[in-house]
């Protein structure tokens, strides 16, 4: 998180991408921290959300979910459809340990978070 903050504090840009891996998702807090650098640097944010499995049951996915929907209200950044809807549940392509997508779900990846991108740009 240290080197994120600084190298955005030392940057200017007009949109953020924030993906975090999924150890990262759970803390809220750092989400606005991380939001709230990049707009105070001048940057429009767009949260890419992360799923857990289903086998965490329900109210432990639903409160996962309404953490990047948390953050989006209190920072007025705009959250994407899951980045890896089409991608996640196809073996073919993630890579062999099943957590990571492979070179060849990229396109899908871009497809799922493009027009959330070009509406943001746009504003």
């Amino acid at each position: 998180m240290q080197r994120f903050l600084y190298r955005v504090l030392r940057s200017s840009c007009a949109l953020g991408l924030l993906w975090l891996s999924l150890s990262s998702t759970v803390r809220a807090r750092e989400h606005n921290i991380l939001v709230r650098t990049s707009q105070d640097a001048g940057a429009k944010v767009i949260l890419l959300p992360m799923e857990i499995p289903p086998n965490y049951g329900a109210r432990y996915t639903s409160g996962f979910r309404q953490c990047f929907v948390q953050v989006a209200r209190e920072t007025g950044s705009v959250i994407t459809p899951f980045v890896l809807d089409g991608v996640a549940t196809d073996p073919a392509l993630m890579q062999d340990h099943g957590i990571h997508p492979t070179v060849e779900a990229q396109p899908k990846l871009l497809h799922n978070i493009l027009p959330t991108v070009i509406e943001v740009l746009a504003q």
